[in-house]
């Protein structure tokens, strides 16, 4: 790029309405432009904090020449507030934490003195330095931090003139005794000697300890599981004692597996059986989480309460249920005292919870330990009713062969198990419950010729479902249901519909096939209000068609 035949004023006066940026890409036309530039007013002006990360590079790459120098220029850090080009404040605001978090990081001493010797309000109620030099292993930055971050004092309120005045009181309130005052710092000292208990830095671990002002409470203790650190702490904390809005260390310690630090706690008198804020015990967390070895470590306790429910009346057992951990259920079932049958507060026991995600091996256990196979939920669905209409017909097989099962009880809407495996929408010929490939005459022909077929076609209706049966679980389900006596396929929802007009109105062949097929359906009979299924299946596709018409018009308009 050619020199601009401009007398520098100008060019100085051009580039002071440019960016940090412009000004960088004007300072690389040519080496006098970048004379001109890197001593005169603009480059003063630049800001040298994370915005050109000039300083940032420094810091990162030990230049104590580029940092002195970019801290005589003050930029933007310091004493001076810039807005464009303007000064807009004298206050002295700091922009060095993020230098100084890149020098401790890598470990330079020196940058750290220079930047805190400049000044030290840098750390005054920002140490994140200090966890970014534990992260880093780098001894001596730590060293040096905590004895810069011990000179920044501590705010104290000051005392008014009127409250320094005598005054004589006979009897003095005694005062309280005060907690020890949390310093201003407290927050990093405490993440750092987190952070190197995490990666066993032991040299780092005896400076923060001698220095004595970072702290560690019993459950982060516990969350760590650093047996020497448990023990220190377990001295410190009163057993069994949680404030208000406190975490159980046990709980803590069970959430994450840490078997001994559950092991420390309980010698050190801490009771397995403590609820915190949540109503909820080492073994209900130890259950929700999925912690199997934990749970059968609690289970193994004489002392233990397998049954304790929380604060909204949620058992270990139910949660496990919830969460579908076989393992853990299976766990829970053997131990004494466990109620099969836990409920929540809107109904839903254990075993609906395991139903209706198709677990089969724990659907077994829950009905070889007892469980009730008929519990319902706030809508009045069945475990039978929930497996039927999420489309699992191992589970169905497994409820309709357990004695007193009734296979035909209905929710708050008479909704049959039947009926929910007509509305699940598991059938072949369907993507994410929508059909496929659909075409309103040709299913309307089929649908009529199945319900006026002679008795013969009927019958060969169910040869023609069995090579559909495994290509939708709504179709296995339909068949389990069907074959057994005690299922009523003309049985009405409560707006007097049947399953049969049910499969209608959903436009399911198979289901149809399947229903006709059973000789249990009178198809001279109204399904719905004064409509018999063949008139069913003429107004559906009579109104689909002038829906498809009107839509056809209001595009063509």
């Amino acid at each position: 790029m050619a020199r601009l035949h401009l007398p520098n004023e100008i060019i100085l006066m051009i580039a002071q309405y440019l960016t940090p940026r412009g000004v960088a890409n004007l300072m690389l036309g040519n080496r006098e432009l970048y004379n001109l530039l890197r001593g005169g007013v603009i480059f003063d002006r630049t800001p040298g904090s994370s915005r050109n990360e000039a300083i940032l590079w420094a810091s990162q790459h030990d230049r104590k020449d580029v940092v002195l120098a970019m801290l005589h220029r003050q930029g933007e850090f310091g004493y001076r507030d810039w807005q464009g080009f303007e000064i807009v404040s004298e206050t002295p605001s700091s922009e060095l934490h993020l230098p100084l978090r890149f020098a401790a990081w890598y470990g330079h001493v020196e940058i750290i003195k220079i930047l805190l010797d400049w000044d030290i309000n840098t750390i005054r109620d920002d140490l994140r330095a200090l966890p970014a030099a534990v992260s880093g292993q780098h001894l001596e930055a730590v060293k040096v931090l905590l004895e810069y971050s011990a000179k920044v004092p501590e705010d104290s309120p000051e005392t008014s003139a009127s409250e320094q005045e005598y005054t004589i009181d006979e009897n003095p309130p005694v005062p309280e005794p005060l907690s020890p005052p949390r310093h201003r710092h407290q927050r990093f000292l405490n993440q750092a000697f987190v952070d190197a208990i995490r990666h066993g830095h032991d040299e780092i671990i005896e400076v923060l300890v001698a220095d004595g002002r970072a702290q560690i409470s019993l459950a982060e203790a516990a969350r760590i599981g650093n047996e020497r650190f448990m023990k220190l702490s377990c001295a410190s904390e009163t057993p069994n004692a949680l404030g208000e809005g406190r975490l159980s260390p046990l709980g803590v310690a069970a959430k994450v597996g840490h078997e001994g630090a559950l092991q420390i706690l309980f010698e050190a008198g801490w009771d397995v059986n403590l609820r915190d804020g949540d109503g909820r015990t080492p073994l209900f967390v130890a259950a929700t989480s999925g912690q199997e070895a934990i749970v059968r470590m609690l289970l193994g306790r004489k002392d233990v309460n397998a049954d304790l429910a929380d604060n909204q009346g949620h058992t270990p057992l139910l949660e496990a249920s919830r969460k579908g951990n076989v393992a853990i259920i299976e766990q829970l079932l053997a131990a004494e005292n466990v109620n099969v049958n836990p409920r929540t507060s809107s109904g839903q026991s254990a075993l609906s919870f395991v139903a209706g995600q198709g677990i089969e091996n724990a659907v077994r256990l829950f009905l070889s330990a007892g469980a009730h196979p008929d519990t319902r939920d706030h809508v009045g669905r069945s475990p039978l009713s929930l497996a039927a209409g999420a489309g699992f017909p191992a589970v169905v097989e497994l409820l309709l062969a357990v004695d007193g099962v009734d296979p035909d009880l209905k929710c708050k809407q008479s909704l049959t198990p039947l009926a929910y495996a007509v509305l699940s929408g598991r059938f072949p010929g369907r993507v994410n419950g929508e059909k496929i490939n659909t075409m309103a005459d040709r299913d309307e022909q089929q649908m009529l010729d199945v319900l006026r077929g002679s008795m013969e076609d009927r019958m060969g209706c169910l040869r023609v479902g069995e090579e559909a049966l495994g290509n939708g679980a709504a179709l296995s389900i339909m068949k389990l249901l069907l074959e057994d006596n005690r299922v009523d396929p003309n049985s009405r929802d409560a707006k007097g519909r049947s399953v049969l007009c049910l499969a209608i109105l959903r436009g399911e062949l198979g289901a149809v096939r399947l229903l006709v097929s059973s000789m249990k359906i009178d198809l001279k009979s109204n399904i719905y209000r004064n409509l018999t299924a063949v008139d069913l299946v003429k107004e559906k596709y009579r109104r689909k068609r002038f829906s498809e018409w009107r839509l056809n018009c209001d595009k063509s308009t």
